[in-house]
């Protein structure tokens, strides 16, 4: 007899569970009872809480000893002060006329607060950079007028000035002179390489130097003689 079979005449739930009769409570009521019972109920949650409470713990307690900054004896003393900064005082570094003469990054911005949360509002005082896109820079009467006046640049009548959307437009003839049979540059496959011994390809115009010419030897039959 197998082990997964319950043994004739013992009481089971109902008839799923293998050969027996019901059980006397279920033959009493008539139907069979549903039972609830409470402890593995309530137990679930509090085993989640008590898990998420002991890997929160764990995870809080190795981050904080893995990642704790330890002092360097090697540091110099004004290098970590200098890094002892705040991220906005940092940045505010770099910037035309600034420690760094140089002009800031658009993505480097100074924040109010925190600078580190990206929803914090901007910091009126930071001189952050304007954001600046490609037509941004397109020169127009309106944005770069120096560079559509007309008129003479000197007072000797020597210089004009030359508006750019003349010069772009090929109005000014004779302002970039020309060759007038220019040479045309060789194409890719025709220039000397390591590949080709410096010789080029094709239709090469690439000559070798000639050897200087060696000394005739007398034919045999006179050099017997």
């Amino acid at each position: 007899m197998s082990h997964t079979n319950v043994p004739p005449g013992s009481n089971t739930p109902d008839d799923h569970g293998g050969m027996g009769q019901p059980s006397a409570e279920a033959l009493k009521l008539g139907y069979e009872p549903d039972g609830y019972h409470t402890a593995s109920v309530i137990s679930v949650p509090i085993l989640v809480i008590v898990f998420f409470v002991l890997a929160f713990a764990t995870t809080t307690a190795l981050f904080a000893y893995f990642s704790k900054t330890r002092l360097d004896p090697n540091d110099h003393p004004m290098a970590r002060e200098r890094n002892d900064a705040s991220l906005n005082e940092r940045m505010k570094r770099i910037g035309q006329g600034a420690e760094v003469n140089e002009p800031r990054l658009e993505a480097f911005r100074t924040r109010s607060g925190d600078n580190r949360a990206m929803p914090r509002p901007e910091d009126p005082s930071g001189n952050n950079p304007p954001y600046m896109h490609p037509e941004d820079n397109q020169a127009d009467p309106t944005r770069t007028p120096e560079l559509f006046r007309t008129g003479w640049g000197d007072k000797d009548k020597k210089f004009a000035h030359v508006p750019l959307n003349d010069i772009l437009g090929g109005q000014v003839p004779g302002l970039f002179p020309v060759q007038a049979h220019p040479s045309r540059p060789l194409t890719t496959q025709h220039l000397p390489t390591a590949s080709n011994a410096g010789r080029g390809s094709e239709h090469s115009m690439a000559v070798p130097p000639k050897l200087a010419d060696a000394p005739k030897l007398p034919p045999a039959a006179e050099a017997k003689k």
